[in-house]
């Protein structure tokens, strides 16, 4: 089976020499030199971009966002640059120098059509949805135990497993399985679905 092609668009030798291990069985780093060499190719390419190479009030980047699965690098992670990445169209807000194995992680959850975000960020976008909507519809909460609706309801509002487990006194472990029973049940994948379900932004 041919290997999946993963584009790098990075100015920085370290950072390309570094992403270049992800290449295992399934994935295949190639680095690039500018946006314009994948014009003339297929759309929806995964390409890993070094957050300096973002020009954010470009009109070729936004559409360059729209047109692949495109993953933000950072050096220095932090909440306002990943939120801003997402706006944008990013699929993915990682540290640059994750492991090779969490970014092959990373990759195989954007092939799967989810979105990756660090904890903390994922925490706040959550929290922000939880202040600025109006209380979502309940029919969501029919399909589930009370507790998966309390677990749910409390996730979905940028709580940590550990902090579920501390309000509800149960242990992280039984959070996770309620949790991962809630988004079988509700039809989700991640966190942020299941706040915009829980919030009634998502049918």
């Amino acid at each position: 089976m041919s290997k999946i092609k993963v584009y790098l668009l990075s100015h920085d030798p370290y950072l390309i020499q570094h992403l270049e291990g992800i290449e295992n069985a399934q994935f295949v780093t190639t680095a690039i030199k500018s946006i314009q060499e994948l014009t003339d190719q297929a759309k929806a390419q995964l390409v890993i971009v070094d957050v300096d190479r973002i020009h954010w009030d470009s009109d070729e980047w936004r559409r360059f966002f729209q047109e692949h699965l495109v993953l933000v690098a950072s050096l220095k992670p932090n909440d306002p640059e990943g939120q801003r990445a997402l706006v944008m169209g990013a699929k993915a807000y990682v540290h640059a120098y994750s492991s090779p194995a969490q970014w092959h992680r990373v990759l195989k959850h954007v092939l799967d059509g989810q979105v990756w975000l660090g904890a903390s960020l994922l925490s706040r976008l959550l929290n922000q949805i939880g202040q600025q909507v109006p209380e979502g519809a309940t029919d969501w909460q029919s399909a589930l135990t009370p507790r998966e609706v309390d677990v749910a309801q409390r996730a979905a509002l940028g709580h940590t497993n550990q902090q579920i487990a501390q309000d509800l006194d149960i242990s992280e472990r039984t959070v996770r399985a309620h949790l991962g029973s809630a988004f079988s049940k509700l039809g989700v994948s991640d966190r942020l679905s299941l706040a915009l379900k829980v919030h009634g932004l998502l049918e």
